[in-house]
């Protein structure tokens, strides 16, 4: 440190005693120099190193920054600071710049996202460069995330946006911590937040804007390293409810009818579209329905109606309509209840010769709300009263009792 003192004594002087004293930031020495006439004092001024700066780092982020520069220069203005990094398993430290950088601030590259690494910073002068500072906290460098993309209006009304978009591609290895949603009224220069804080999910109502203003909205993701790019829209959008004619979505299952047996549930369920949500009114054979028998569940998008314990007088036209000012879209469905059909009337015996029988009868009474899909005959001994099924030989000098039954489609 004293060799390379910038102020150096004559070679003529006369050294007979050296005083130092410490005066922050610099060295003073006080030279006394004899003669035989006289004798005189000079004091010199030692130059030496700074001290090392004060550190700072944005854990998550690996950036160096500090609020103020060393407590003492060195006794010259400082050339700048040199910044050091390494693994946190390692010993090996990697200088980060050859050429000072003047700023209290310094970002590192080429960190592999994920590693654990620290920081210590060196402070340079004219004389050299300083003792290393501590090292920063451990930290693990991020990336910010990438853009959000297929950002889309969902719903527009009078006061407010529905958005939806997707996640980047890129969002960190700690994930995202929400998005950032802004807006700004066309022709305008401020961006303002359309909720205070992040945003969870991807998709958000932004509420309370103008009717008729003409808005343009940005997306941005937030992770541990900040927020990303944004993702904009590509034409501002027009705050004004738009009005969607409504059309009843009949499943393709109802189209042909629906049929149940007596004492199964009916749960119809019909999605309809329409904006605002219309207004939906349902009917049976023309006539308003009876909300004792059936019930109905109106919701924003469909509407249902259930029937616990269907019976045969349940049986009819189901007409749904939908109704939007002048607007009015209509659907059918025949429900039908069935069950079994009464048994045929009026079983006579025709004809008898060898081993066969010729029979002959009326249709029933009541068909069970279903067409009749034909007939079936039995045939019993008369002493045993064992069924010989359908088909059999009749053998001589026996009574044979014969019993016809007739189901229907669904038995």
């Amino acid at each position: 440190m004293w060799s390379r003192s910038l102020i150096t004594a004559p070679l003529w002087w006369s050294v007979l005693s050296v005083v130092m004293k410490i005066v922050t930031p610099l060295w003073s020495v006080t030279m006394l120099e004899r003669t035989l006439l006289s004798s005189t004092s000079k004091s010199l001024m030692f130059l030496i190193l700074p001290a090392p700066p004060p550190l700072s780092c944005s854990v998550g982020i690996g950036v160096w920054q500090s609020g103020k520069p060393p407590e003492w220069d060195g006794g010259v203005p400082l050339l700048g600071y040199v910044v050091e990094r390494k693994k946190k398993q390692s010993y090996r430290w990697m200088r980060l710049n050859f050429d000072p950088v003047k700023q209290l601030r310094f970002e590192p590259r080429r960190m592999i996202e994920g590693a654990t690494y620290e920081l210590r910073v060196f402070a340079v002068n004219a004389i050299g460069t300083s003792r290393p500072s501590p090292p920063c906290q451990p930290f693990v460098p991020l990336d910010p995330p990438g853009e959000p993309t297929g950002l889309a209006v969902e719903d527009v009304s009078d006061e407010s946006v529905t958005l939806r978009w997707k996640m980047p591609e890129q969002v960190g290895v700690t994930g995202l911590l929400g998005y950032h949603v802004e807006y700004q009224v066309d022709g305008g220069d401020e961006w303002k937040e359309a909720c205070p804080g992040l945003v969870a999910h991807t998709n958000m109502c932004v509420s309370g804007l103008p009717t008729g203003a003409h808005v343009i909205f940005r997306v941005c993701a937030v992770n541990a390293a900040g927020p990303g790019p944004h993702g904009s829209l590509f034409q501002p959008v027009t705050v004004r409810q738009v009005v969607e004619r409504p059309r009843v979505l009949l499943p393709r299952y109802l189209r042909q009818g629906l049929i149940r047996k007596v004492g199964e549930t009916v749960n119809i369920v019909i999605p309809f579209q329409g904006k605002p949500t219309p207004c939906v009114l349902w009917e049976k054979d023309e006539q308003p329905l009876d909300s004792s028998a059936v019930s109905v569940r109106n919701g924003e998008s469909d509407s249902i109606l259930y029937i616990r314990h269907c019976e045969r007088a349940h049986s009819g036209l189901y007409s749904l309509t939908l109704r939007l000012e002048q607007l009015t879209d209509r659907a059918t469905i025949d429900l039908r209840v069935v069950e079994r059909p009464s048994p045929p009337r009026a079983v006579t015996v025709e004809e008898v010769w060898s081993s066969n029988v010729s029979l002959s009868w009326q249709p029933p009474i009541d068909d069970g709300n279903a067409e009749l899909a034909g007939y079936t005959v039995q045939k019993a001994d008369s002493k045993s009263m064992v069924s010989l099924g359908q088909k059999g030989i009749c053998p001589p000098d026996n009574i044979y009792f014969i019993s016809t039954k007739s189901p229907d489609d669904l038995s």
